[in-house]
């Protein structure tokens, strides 16, 4: 059983830094997406961007970053609730795509009912991760969800690799963490279903303006 054991490890030793040579290996002729240039009008949603310091841009080793709240017409009937869209993308570093509870814990947040959910948008069902962020008496309902390449995906790993096995091969492929989010103000099922009538339009014009041509 032992020696089982000590050859597992050296197993996953030994896939671990194949892996991070191909991860860390840089793409040919890199051609950035500009994310900023993302659509401010997606339905009866506009968008503001929102500033961020140069600290974030630092963290993030990226300045391809959109951090932009969406909200309807005052005057439209439906629900109010702002949502604010974040996509950190790149096409040469694949360490800009982290769960986004690292940054929510550091700040000093409480995660809560943590769960996988399903979205329904106009081109296709996916999976995103959803959980709550509370700090003080203020509480936020998230959704995230990765990209690579072409797919989405909630699974951080099956990002990291497919992105590694296409710039192993010289190819050009991005990777992004989409996250949306929104203030819990009368209740968390109407929150929920704000984000998701957000994303089943947001969704596949996200796919359409980073995925793989």
């Amino acid at each position: 059983m032992k020696r089982m054991k000590f050859w597992t490890t050296i197993l996953i030793l030994g896939i671990t830094a194949g892996l991070t040579v191909m991860l860390s290996r840089p793409p040919e002729m890199v051609q950035s997406q500009d994310i900023r240039a993302f659509p401010r009008v997606i339905g009866e949603w506009r968008g503001e961007d929102i500033p961020l310091e140069e600290s974030v841009y630092e963290i993030l080793e990226t300045r391809n970053v959109l951090c932009r709240e969406y909200s309807i017409n005052p005057q439209s009937s439906i629900n109010k609730i702002p949502v604010y869209l974040t996509i950190v993308y790149s096409e040469d570093n694949r360490k800009v795509s982290h769960p986004p509870e690292v940054c929510y814990s550091g700040g000093g947040t409480e995660i809560m009912d943590k769960s996988e959910i399903t979205i329904n948008t106009s081109s296709e069902d996916i999976k995103a991760t959803k959980f709550i962020a509370k700090k003080n008496r203020k509480k936020e309902m998230v959704l995230y969800w990765y990209l690579a390449g072409n797919e989405f995906t909630t699974d951080y790993i099956k990002q990291q690799l497919k992105i590694a096995f296409k710039q192993a091969r010289n190819k050009k492929v991005g990777g992004a963490l989409i996250k949306i989010s929104a203030p819990i103000v009368e209740s968390e099922e109407n929150t929920l279903g704000e984000l998701k009538r957000f994303a089943y339009q947001a969704a596949p014009l996200i796919k359409r303006f980073l995925g793989d041509q």
